[in-house]
């Protein structure tokens, strides 16, 4: 319990730095009323964490520049997608309500600095739990398995993102009504892309129990406990069941669909 009074500390460092990026970043988007800084934001917060702990906790181990390297690779592919994303379409509906309020804008930028953290308590624990290096063999396995769960989910959320981009795409080229996505992973889940980026984060903690006392793997769990609830209870999820939901209320063929596919977890896997 003691060692866990000592890195509170050290996690409320990471705290500050991430609450500070996004309201610095925050100033420049409140005054331009853009849009286009949020979602990098979110992405170089994440890198940010990861290069600061990698420099300042960083002994050299391999575990620790794999889960750098899990980090990095995983906030470049979402941040570049995003920045994409926000430069074809101009802007994000989510903020309408609240991009000319500087209360209310400048709120979902303080939360997004809290959730960055929150999502990144395990991999800093890593770092942070330099008396528990260990290099054997059954370790290494799990780091391993640990780094196979997360490329899977990577992989898994970045071809239902892609699949999902295009299929919108494609329908605004052929001037046709936007249809609701079911093709390719949206065949099985109404929200692949959401279950990919749980996946991600479940092989990052799977790593990080490699390294961390018992006291402290219960207390990281945080991080995929939290990323879970966001998506599948606030900010993600209930969002785009509510907005689908009303645009086709009374379509018989999209009920069938929702009935038959899963909400998150692909249907194949449930059935």
């Amino acid at each position: 319990m003691s060692y866990m009074y000592e890195i509170l500390p050290n996690l409320g460092f990471y705290l500050l730095i991430s609450v500070a990026i996004n309201l610095v970043m925050f100033i420049p988007a409140f005054i331009f009323k853009t849009d286009k800084l949020t979602d990098i934001s979110y992405s170089l917060t994440f890198i940010f964490l990861a290069v600061t702990a990698l420099l300042r906790e960083g002994e050299g181990y391999f575990g620790e520049t794999l889960i750098f390297v899990m980090i990095l690779f995983w906030a470049l592919r979402l941040g570049s997608y995003l920045l994409y994303r926000i430069h074809k379409t101009g802007k994000d509906n989510r903020f309408d309500k609240m991009r000319d309020s500087f209360i209310k804008f400048g709120t979902f930028w303080l939360i997004q600095g809290i959730t960055v953290w929150v999502v990144m308590i395990p991999a800093l624990l890593f770092f942070i739990s330099n008396n528990f290096i260990g290099n054997n063999e059954v370790k290494i396995v799990i780091m391993l398995l640990g780094f196979a769960v997360w490329l899977f989910g990577l992989v898994f959320e970045s071809i239902a993102d892609i699949q999902k981009f295009k299929y919108i795409e494609e329908s605004k080229k052929k001037g046709s009504e936007r249809h609701w996505v079911d093709i390719g992973l949206w065949k099985n889940s109404r929200h692949p892309n959401y279950f990919g980026e749980i996946i991600v984060w479940i092989g990052v903690y799977i790593v990080v129990i490699t390294r961390v006392t018992l006291l402290t793997s219960v207390f990281a769990l945080i991080g995929p406990i939290f990323i879970t609830l966001i998506i599948c209870c606030f900010s993600g999820v209930p969002i785009l069941e509510k907005k689908a939901d009303k645009r086709y209320a009374g379509n018989k063929d999209y009920e069938e669909y929702k009935n038959n596919t899963g909400l998150v977890i692909p249907s194949v896997l449930t059935k």
